[in-house]
């Protein structure tokens, strides 16, 4: 293999390099979306006002926050590697087709006119071939440079985006803890009627008074009382019959 060659095959594989690089960040940024979410969940489900202030809400905050900051410093990373935040990468290419073209047969004049000046077995081949090496070169080394950035920041953002997920998961902990203390005591209700006697007062009263003592509502206070009133109701109703029965 010539040097041509060689510095071809070289420039061409740090062109799929560079993609390559540019579409492994699609997967961080999906987990980087995820964990997103996972954050609001987290921190709408948390009981902070029963539980703010108390060793397990400030071991929850400090493992969420340093999640958070991880998180964070992914999403830095991975600006950096993608498009160098929002200055870009600049990648040397070879010309156009058309000003190679146009270069090579201005060499050709300029080889034919200045060929008695020329050192022996210069052609306009052999300085063009030395043209297109010297360009492979340069836009080898900016490649390079650019794609060895972003591999590095690819890489920092994969060790972060680790530990951004083994602090979220250590954050779990403490906010099922929390979850478990306090939100089941709030799904329990509890009703009370501070004025029960007088409304039972009220209705007996309205019982009285309708259709001649005829009960219209039952109130009842207890088992107990209840049974208690309807014996007395029923020895008072046999009294009344005996006594009649006599006259």
């Amino acid at each position: 293999m010539d040097r041509l060659d060689f510095h071809n095959e070289w420039y061409n594989n740090e062109l799929a390099r560079q993609e390559v690089l540019n579409e492994s960040v699609n997967i961080p940024v999906g987990i980087l979306t995820a964990i997103f979410a996972l954050y609001a969940f987290l921190l709408s489900g948390y009981n902070f006002d029963q539980g703010f202030g108390t060793f397990i809400c400030e071991f929850f905050c400090i493992s969420l926050g340093l999640s958070l900051l991880a998180w964070l410093c992914v999403l830095f990373n991975i600006s950096k590697s993608y498009n160098n935040h929002f200055k870009g990468y600049e990648y040397g290419y070879l010309p156009f087709a058309i000003d190679l073209d146009t270069y090579y047969l201005n060499l050709v004049s300029y080889v034919n006119t200045n060929l008695s000046m020329l050192p022996a077995g210069t052609s306009a081949e052999s300085m063009f071939d030395e043209y297109l090496l010297k360009s492979l070169q340069n836009s080898i080394d900016i490649n390079a440079q650019n794609n060895s950035k972003k591999s590095s920041h690819l890489f920092q953002a994969k060790r972060l985006l680790l530990a951004c997920i083994i602090f979220l998961l250590i954050s779990i902990i403490p906010f099922v803890i929390n979850f478990l203390k306090f939100n089941k005591e709030n799904k329990i209700q509890v009703f009370s009627i501070s004025n029960a006697s007088e409304i039972i007062n009220k209705i007996d009263s309205i019982n009285k008074k309708s259709n001649n003592g005829k009960a219209i509502f039952k109130p009842t206070e207890t088992n107990t009382s209840s049974s208690t009133s309807c014996s007395s109701t029923k020895d008072d109703k046999r009294g009344k019959g005996n006594s009649t029965s006599k006259k």
